[in-house]
């Protein structure tokens, strides 16, 4: 059944005979079938690349924030709207000036420690209550990192990005900052 979303309250009754080389033909046998949807993952695309082929942009020092993604896609097949958004910036080096943010806002709900102290790991979370999908993808090109400080640690910065639907979360993919000093 092609369908995304088919019928799930009858059953549907298939019918089998086999006729031989000579023509005689079986008695007939019914069997019942019953069709349960199933949540089809979405697909979460930044500048419309897949998780493996590297996303990436550049922070430079004292400069402005930049996009995480700017062609982002996101497909779900089976919901209209997305619930959450849940971005995770990790390989933090310059703890307390390195922010996500999401059209201005930047609301940390988790931050872990590497078992050696040198990098840190932020997550963030946005409610997104009857928000498109088209809707979604666009404000997923409006997530930009930024660095605080005058001379920030040169290195990359992994940024992963996860929607959730209500009944699952999505693909995860991944983007990477790299910073760079002068």
């Amino acid at each position: 059944n092609p369908s995304q979303s088919p019928n799930t309250s009858s059953h549907r009754t298939i019918t089998v005979s086999v006729t031989d080389e000579n023509g005689g033909a079986s008695a007939l046998s019914y069997a019942s079938l019953m069709v349960t949807e199933t949540d089809d993952a979405a697909e979460l695309l930044l500048n419309s690349v897949t998780m493996t082929a590297g996303n990436s942009a550049s922070f430079t020092e004292n400069g402005s924030p930049v996009s995480v993604s700017t062609n982002t896609s996101y497909v779900d097949v089976d919901d209209k709207y997305a619930t959450m958004l849940e971005l995770t910036l990790a390989g933090i080096r310059d703890v307390g000036q390195e922010r996500l943010t999401l059209q201005a806002h930047s609301s940390i709900v988790n931050e872990t420690n590497s078992p050696d102290g040198t990098t840190t790991t932020y997550t963030y979370r946005f409610l997104l209550p009857g928000l498109s999908n088209a809707a979604l993808a666009l404000a997923i090109d409006d997530v930009r990192y930024m660095n605080r400080l005058d001379e920030p640690t040169s290195g990359d910065r992994q940024v992963w990005v996860t929607v959730r639907n209500g009944r699952g979360a999505s693909i995860t993919a991944l983007g990477t900052i790299t910073v760079i000093t002068t």
